[in-house]
């Protein structure tokens, strides 16, 4: 058997597996009519409607009756332009649900069970304004209708002063409905991580000598396992870090835009680095913990240390190198939690887009982990793969950064 034919087509089929994921990111990402099914409220959007009216009520409550008239007066009045929703509390179930959910999300828990409670918003939008209580047409019944008209001129100016998103390629706008698939661009690009992929090569490449499938499965699983853990810990603190940011900061894009903005500038020098020099880790003093754990893992195998110890200690220098080496690639998670900190999402969708990041970030890892197990031998994308990802990575930050400042 020629071996080192066998391995040059080993290197060839990594090669084409991870250029094949890149163009699919790319095909994502200059999609321009990309379809995401998740919505992020309990209620449909048609296209033809601009304004959504939802109003909670009972049929023991006069007042409520009193708004039910006057909306069918409006409904008649904007029939072509807001859609009007009522709910009955008495049907239970998913009407409580949905009820509870509009008064957590718009923060007046406190007015749950109180009818009626009528919701004026966007559509497509979660938030926007309430109205408790009802007396009369000519006072809160004209609130309602001055609101509605407000949101209606709103509506006007947005379609006279915005570019049409659907002539547009998808890397203009980070919207809410494109968020999987900014979180599968930017996590994808974020493992490709030097530092972190350096760390999982080191362990395997301790035990693979052991020739021991249960061994790279346990240690090198302990590392993704706890990486993935950590790191997206480190993301939900910068998350609301940013979030509390929010409440002193009128424009907190502006600070998104800054982030990607210089994000990107780090990725260019990278870049030019990686060009230049070579794909390598520069934080020192991760590259010296490294080196103390390989020498002291080498020493405890050699001491015929047991497995659950070995596991252990690499439990806690994961967790080190992880929460040591986060600056290295922390321009990339830092852009994506600042922007989902503008959404104001449902912690549900926000722990949602949380996993699809985190997984797409371990990807490549996960990859590299697999075939270890699988082959007993590591194989890793070619530097060159790495480098150009750096220099992707610095055209969607500076790409996003500068939409989000204009």
């Amino acid at each position: 058997m020629n071996f080192n034919k066998l391995r040059i087509n080993e290197e060839n089929t990594i090669r084409k597996v991870s250029l094949a994921l890149i163009f699919l990111i790319i095909i994502l990402l200059f999609h321009t009519n990309v379809v995401v099914g998740l919505k992020l409220s309990n209620f449909e959007s048609y296209e033809n409607y601009k304004v959504e009216l939802i109003l909670f009520y009972s049929d023991t409550c006069p007042h409520c009756h009193e708004e039910l008239r006057f909306l069918d007066k409006l409904e008649q009045k904007y029939s072509e332009s807001v859609r009007f929703i009522k709910y009955r509390v008495e049907d239970g179930g998913k009407v409580i649900e949905i009820w509870r959910d509009m008064c957590k999300l718009h923060g007046i828990e406190r007015y749950f069970g109180s009818v009626p409670l009528t919701f004026i918003r966007m559509v497509g939008e979660d938030k926007g304004d309430y109205i408790l209580g009802f007396d009369n047409e000519n006072n809160t019944g004209r609130r309602i209708e001055e609101i509605l008209q407000d949101y209606l001129r709103k509506s006007e100016m947005n379609l006279n002063t915005t570019i049409n998103q659907t002539t547009l390629p998808f890397f203009m706008d980070i919207s809410k409905y494109s968020l999987p698939i900014a979180s599968i661009i930017l996590g994808f690009i974020d493992g490709f991580n030097v530092c972190s992929l350096g760390a999982l090569v080191i362990i395997i490449s301790l035990v693979i000598g052991l020739k021991s499938r249960k061994h790279i499965l346990l240690l090198g699983g302990m590392y993704i396992l706890t990486t993935s853990i950590v790191y997206a810990l480190l993301m939900f603190f910068w998350y609301n870090l940013f979030e509390f940011l929010g409440n002193y900061i009128s424009k907190l894009e502006i600070l998104v835009g800054i982030i990607g903005i210089i994000g990107a500038f780090y990725f260019f020098k990278e870049f030019y680095r990686f060009k230049k020099y070579g794909p390598s880790c520069e934080a020192q003093f991760g590259n010296k913990l490294l080196g103390k754990f390989s020498k002291k893992f080498s020493e405890m195998q050699k001491k015929g240390i047991g497995l659950a110890l070995l596991a252990f200690s690499v439990f806690i220098f994961s967790l080190i190198i992880t929460i040591v080496e986060f600056p290295c690639s922390a321009a990339v998670p830092l852009f994506y939690v600042s922007v989902l900190a503008t959404k104001e999402l449902r912690f549900i969708y926000e722990f949602f887009l949380m996993v699809i990041y985190i997984f797409f970030y371990m990807l490549d890892e996960i990859i590299i982990f697999l075939i270890a197990v699988f082959t007993l031998k590591i194989r890793f994308t070619s530097p060159k793969v790495t480098m150009w990802m750096y220099l992707f990575a610095g055209i969607i930050l500076l790409v996003w950064g500068v939409s989000y400042l204009l």
